[in-house]
């Protein structure tokens, strides 16, 4: 559970250079990236609570964009960057949810329900 993530250096570069640590608390663990490359989106326990975070690609400050109870995970931008979908177990089931990236998903709290409150849903993958 000592998880984090680091951002690998550029290897088409003379010297790259080392990884670079991005997230100082741990466990997080990556699952997505912005269509810019500018920002990381992750599912971290903290206060042992799962909930996704976002952070740049530089580091600094961690944004928790989740805060409901149960497991929240598996976040991915949509390709054109609109959009952030993640699959909790808010429910008591596990499933897909989206809403809207920016300004921020904090302007919203609640997140629309993609799938049927007798369904079941995994981690989504946005298609690029």
């Amino acid at each position: 559970l000592n998880s984090r993530i680091y951002v690998l250096p550029d290897f088409d570069r003379p010297g790259g250079g080392p990884p670079r640590l991005v997230t100082e608390q741990w466990p997080s663990y990556w699952h997505g990236i912005s269509p810019d490359g500018q920002t990381l989106l992750y599912c971290a326990r903290r206060q042992n609570q799962w909930d996704v975070y976002r952070i740049g690609v530089n580091g600094g400050p961690e944004t928790r964009l989740t805060d409901a109870p149960g497991l929240d995970d598996g976040p991915e931008y949509s390709p054109d960057g609109q959009w952030i979908y993640f699959n909790s177990h808010r429910t008591g089931r596990m499933h897909l949810y989206r809403w809207f990236a920016h300004p921020a998903p904090t302007a919203r709290r609640w997140p629309t329900l993609l799938t049927s409150r007798t369904s079941r849903a995994s981690t989504p993958s946005a298609a690029r």
